[in-house]
Parts: structure tokens; sequence; C-alpha cells
């Protein structure tokens, strides 16, 4: 059997790449239903929910920007969360016009529980590739992740 060659090979993995990463995004977004449901939260709450369980408290810009959604989006989102207890508002202490929203601690718990489901699942997908493998893994991701970041800021004139 002959060898493909490297165009070819690199157009299997393209197509086989384009079509593997819907299916990825499918399977993680069905996880957070079910954490959603338990908490009486939509599926788009929830991803807010765990964006600040990863990554802190938050501004309503950065936390749209973390979402890709607009700051309007992200205040809608945000302002249910807060009367159901799972978000709190707080000032910046070094510039008090600032107000940052993060996790109550009961929220955080149920982030921290489906991100440890998470991270669970990872570890079983990673577990049978050799640390080479992994590190190539990881930075085939990264470079998948700014290719598409890039674009998307020379789309908007960035």
């Amino acid at each position: 059997m002959a060898l493909p060659s490297e165009g070819a090979d690199l157009e299997h993995h393209v197509v086989e790449t384009l079509k593997l990463l819907p299916a990825l995004m499918r399977s993680l977004d069905r996880r957070t239903p079910k954490h959603a449901r338990k908490l009486g939260a939509s599926a788009a709450q929830m991803r807010a929910i765990v964006h600040l369980a990863e990554y802190g408290p938050q501004t309503m810009g950065e936390l749209a920007r973390g979402l890709t959604i607009t700051t309007p989006s992200a205040t809608g989102l945000v302002g249910p969360l807060v009367e159901k207890g799972f978000l709190q508002r707080e000032r910046d202490l070094t510039d008090r016009r600032v107000v940052r929203v993060d996790l109550t601690p009961s929220a955080r718990v149920e982030a921290e529980r489906l991100l440890a489901e998470r991270r669970e699942e990872m570890a079983t997908a990673l577990e049978g590739m050799s640390e080479q493998e992994r590190a190539h893994f990881v930075e085939g991701l990264r470079r998948l992740i700014d290719v598409y970041e890039s674009r998307a800021r020379r789309a908007r004139g960035a």
C-alpha cells in the first residue's frame, strides 16, 4: 500500500478534524444541561457559571469576551443568576466604578463538580497517549485556536 502524499495526508487530517470538532463540542455541551437543570439555570447561564469558575471574577465586558457574546447578552445572563443567588456583584477595590461578577459559594461547588467531571473525562482520553502525543495534541489545539482567533481579529479590523 502506497503512503499518501503530504498534501493528501494534510487534506485528510483537515477533513477529519473539521468533522471531529463539532462532535466534540456536542459531547461537551451534553454534560452542561444536566448540571444546569439541577441548578434551574439555562445552558447559557451554566456556561457563564463555569467560565467564572475557571477564570475568576470578571467585568461584564470580560465575561462577554470570554463567552464570545455581546456585553448586553452577558448582562442578560448575569441578572437572573444574581437573583437566583448564583452570582454576586462586587465593586473593584482599586476602582469603585468597576463592577465585577463572581460566583457565590454554592454556585462554585456546582461549577467545580462539572469541571471535575470534565477533567476526569479528559484524563481518560489522554491517558492512552504518550507524553509526546499529549504535548502534540495540546500544541495542535493551541495552534487551531490561534488561527481562528487571528482571523476573527482581522475580520473585526482589530
